[in-house]
C-alpha cells in the first residue's frame, strides 16, 4: 500500500515505524522539488490514510537531514539519523522524548555511539539500540551494523563481525 497516492518515491523514502501504543507512524520522506543531490529527508507522522494532508512534519525537521526514526518499547523516545549542527560527523543519531504531548530538543546520542562518520538507520530491539556505520577505526568496510546496550550510559559500539558484516554494505 502507498503511503501517499500519486508520489513519487525517492531514494531514503522510508523505513516506516509504528510509534507503540499508538496509531501513528513515523516515515522518512525525499524533498521532491529541486536538484536530486541536495533533497533533504525529513520525518513525518501519519495515519496511512493515504491523504497528504495526513502527513505532519516532525517539529525539528530543518535545512538538514532528519530521518530514519526508531521508537523505544514505551514509545517515549525517538532515535533517528541527522547531519544537523552539534553532530561529531556526517550523519550522526540524535534522540528525542515525548513530553507533555510534544517532541523535546533533538540531542545528539553523543561520542560513545556517534563517530566522524555516517551513522544511521537506528533500530530499537530488546533494549539495544542498533545502526549502521561506515567508521573506518571498527568496521570491515562500507556499512557494517553495530548495536550499543541502552540499559547502560557507559556501554559502547559493538560490531556485529562476519559473517553478518563485510567488506561491502
Amino acid at each position: 500500500k502507498m503511503l501517499l497516492r500519486g508520489r513519487e518515491y525517492y531514494y531514503h523514502d522510508g523505513p516506516l515505524e509504528k510509534r507503540p501504543n499508538e496509531d501513528i507512524y513515523a516515515v522518512t520522506l525525499r524533498e521532491i522539488e529541486g536538484l536530486l543531490y541536495d533533497l533533504k529527508m525529513n520525518i513525518f507522522f501519519s495515519k496511512l490514510t493515504g491523504d497528504e494532508e495526513d502527513l505532519i512534519p516532525f517539529k525539528y525537521n530543518g535545512n538538514f537531514n532528519t530521518g530514519h526514526p526508531t521508537f523505544t518499547d514505551d514509545g517515549n523516545r525517538m532515535y533517528f539519523a541527522s547531519d544537523r549542527p552539534g553532530g561529531y560527523g556526517q550523519l550522526d543519531l540524535w534522540y528525542t522524548d515525548w513530553v507533555g504531548g510534544e517532541w523535546t530538543i533533538p540531542k545528539n546520542a553523543g561520542p560513545g555511539i556517534n563517530s566522524p562518520s555516517n551513522d544511521l538507520y537506528p533500530k530499537i530491539c530488546n533494549d539495544r539500540l542498533f545502526f549502521s556505520s561506515d567508521r573506518r577505526d571498527q568496521g570491515y568496510g562500507g556499512l557494517d551494523l553495530y548495536y550499543v546496550s541502552l540499559l547502560s550510559a557507559n556501554d559502547y559500539p559493538y560490531n556485529l563481525r562476519a559473517p553478518i558484516n563485510s567488506a561491502y554494505d
